[in-house]
């Protein structure tokens, strides 16, 4: 008797130690899940905040006439902000156009040599 108890135990360390596993491989496969929730779920917020600001544009640009959005367009304008020099209201006049002529303005924050997209230029970029 004292042998079939000493030769239960490494099974149940061993079931143990499976039953741990696959619950880890559970939890691993949860969290990928959620985290391409999370991702597509910022994507859809994004593109719902730009499709609103590009509305707000089109109802405040009147009955003005759009041009046709051109496919193979891939000019790119980099404006580097310079503080005191009105750069911001040239910024600002950037933004006001974007929906009118369907471009669109990136705004990136470089402070501290750290450059930071917003979640709404990040989905715009992909």
């Amino acid at each position: 008797m004292g042998i079939l108890r000493i030769m239960m135990l490494p099974k149940i360390q061993l079931l143990a130690v499976l039953a741990f596993g696959v619950a880890m491989l559970l939890i691993e496969n949860q969290i990928q899940k959620l985290d391409e929730s999370r991702a597509k779920l910022e994507r859809t917020i994004a593109r719902h905040e730009v499709a609103e600001v590009e509305q707000r544009h089109s109802e405040y640009g009147g009955g003005r006439e759009v041009s046709p959005i051109v496919e193979n367009d891939d000019t790119v304008i980099i404006y580097n902000r310079v503080p005191k020099t009105a750069s911001t209201s040239f910024t600002n006049i950037a933004y006001d156009l974007c929906g009118k002529n369907r471009f669109h303005v990136l705004h990136i924050n470089t402070t501290k040599n750290n450059p930071v997209m917003s979640l709404q230029d990040q989905e715009r970029g992909q």
